[in-house]
């Protein structure tokens, strides 16, 4: 995706939420949640922003973060499940554990988790918190 307004994607990328850092490397999802905030972007399309490494950097070295301490949450500008998002939110899981943070990892999606998603979660040497939302939507809309 070309680059269209860096200081939108830098507030984006790592924003304080009052329970989280929320980190996305992703925004829209398409679902059309009525109560979702994502709603506010003109594109119903998912739009990758920026890579997952670059987004993982943003965030350890946001003022906010503490190692082991701060709880993360991943992709809330989109569905961190949706097909074409979910290895990116895999891979920034990844990154902090292969970096050895133990910090607490949200993920909040309204996607069914498939067998080897739940393997994935299970093997994770960190916190992993993932909590379902129900949007009333048709999985035929992403």
């Amino acid at each position: 995706m070309r680059r269209r307004n860096n200081e939108i994607e830098e507030i984006i990328a790592v924003e304080y939420l009052k329970s989280s850092l929320s980190i996305s490397n992703y925004v829209v999802c398409g679902l059309g949640c009525k109560y979702c905030s994502v709603q506010e972007f003109a594109s119903s399309r998912v739009n990758k922003i920026m890579e997952a490494e670059e987004a993982f950097e943003k965030l350890i070295e946001n003022p906010l973060f503490f190692k082991d301490y701060t709880p993360i949450t991943i992709n809330n500008r989109t569905d961190p499940m949706l097909p074409q998002v979910k290895n990116d939110t895999f891979k920034i899981i990844k990154l902090l554990e292969v970096n050895g943070f133990k910090n607490i990892c949200i993920i909040i999606s309204k996607m069914e988790l498939l067998e080897e998603e739940l393997s994935f979660f299970e093997e994770c040497k960190i916190p992993i918190v993932y909590i379902v939302s129900y949007g009333n939507f048709s999985t035929s809309s992403y």
